[in-house]
């Protein structure tokens, strides 16, 4: 679920000093305030945990070519790399280290999603949990889904929800820390 990797490069590019404006940069929570932005003498910079490196990954070969484009334009080749590969039907090994996930799956609106989005976003929590054993999850789920009904994994807790738009849709991005890993 790559799509065109704009979570990659952004995080990777995250607090680095680079002559272009970050899409974060425009959300309600960083113009407000409520995640601080201070300046650093490389650039702009957060309270946010530095990505060193990156994996993303997707089954639509045309979401791959539009993350490698995009990956390339950022001057991130070495730093990010794209698979081919379907979350739900492929093994993965994981490495040692600190693992974020960061996903943004169907919203059931331009991409049609069969069955409950309820159903397909508690699975996919469940699935990244065995499979990716993270420490944290970030996941942009459309505004319309009720959180109530995500079966979480055992030993995941909420820790927080961000509600803004993206491309014109009501999203809340929903953060996890996850028991899992340890």
């Amino acid at each position: 679920m790559v799509g065109s990797g704009t979570f990659l490069t952004e995080g990777l590019l995250l607090g680095k000093f680079v002559e272009r404006d970050f899409a974060y940069q425009h959300f309600a929570c960083i113009r407000e305030g409520k995640i601080p932005m201070k300046a650093a003498s490389d650039g702009v910079s957060a309270d946010f945990p530095k990505v060193q490196s990156a994996l993303g990954f997707d089954k639509a070969e045309d979401a791959l070519k539009a993350a490698s484009s995009n990956v390339e334009t950022a001057k991130l080749a070495g730093a990010i790399q794209l698979k081919r590969a379907d979350l739900f039907e492929d093994s993965y090994v994981v490495g040692d280290g600190y693992r974020v996930v960061v996903c943004n799956p169907p919203y059931g609106e331009r991409l049609k999603v069969e069955g409950s989005l309820a159903n397909l976003y508690s699975k996919l929590l469940h699935v990244l949990d065995q499979k990716l054993k993270p420490h944290k999850v970030g996941v942009l789920l459309p505004a319309k889904s009720n959180p109530r009904t995500l079966r979480l994994p055992e030993g995941w807790k909420a820790e927080a929800t961000l509600p803004f738009e993206n491309g014109g849709l009501p999203v809340i991005f929903y953060s996890f820390t996850c028991a899992s890993s340890k």
